[in-house]
């Protein structure tokens, strides 16, 4: 099988995307449950990207 560095951090900033939307929303349903409406919390979570990897050499089978 061939890896590919550059697609494997993009599906993993797309994973932690996921993520952070699920927690997002389930964040959101207990404060509605709750009766609270703090909006300010989730505006402030950012997706960081991973580090740069350009020393890794792409390796074939």
């Amino acid at each position: 099988m061939i890896r590919i560095d550059a697609i494997c951090n993009m599906l993993a900033m797309a994973r932690a995307h996921q993520a952070l939307e699920r927690a997002d929303a389930q964040e959101q349903a207990r404060n509605q449950l709750a009766g609270c409406s703090s909006d300010t919390s989730s505006h402030n979570k950012k997706i960081t990207p991973p580090d740069e990897d350009t020393d890794r050499k792409i390796k074939f089978p």
